[in-house]
């Protein structure tokens, strides 16, 4: 059983995608997890994800919110560590670097240390 799903946002509307698959899914707790440049605001984003997180309480399936500042595919990869799978969207706001850097979804993919969706 997937029981902690972890769901990166970036506060776009392609992100919240990821949410389609989550009723499909045998978890029990599911993570939001919102990562800031430094210097951001992270109580803002706290509040963006409060909001989400009040979004999905519908879904029966408790959920809990996180805001890290740094690169988002490394945040991301370290706060796999603590779940069973990683569902995120494939283009969220960072799609234009990818032929440079990759996207974030391709370095969560290749480096989590759970299986990504």
């Amino acid at each position: 059983m997937l029981s902690r799903v972890l769901v990166p946002l970036d506060g776009s509307a392609t992100a919240e995608q990821a949410f389609a698959i989550l009723p499909e899914l045998p978890c029990r707790v599911v993570t939001l997890l919102r990562v800031v440049d430094p210097g951001a605001d992270e109580e803002r984003a706290l509040a963006d994800l409060a909001a989400v997180a009040d979004r999905l309480a519908t879904t029966g399936v408790a959920t809990g919110i996180a805001v890290r500042v740094g690169d988002p595919a490394e945040e991301i990869v370290t706060a796999a560590a603590d779940a069973d799978l990683v569902v995120l969207t494939g283009a969220g706001r960072g799609a234009g670097g990818r032929r440079f850097f990759g996207s974030v979804a391709d370095r969560v993919s290749r480096h989590a240390p759970v299986p990504t969706l």
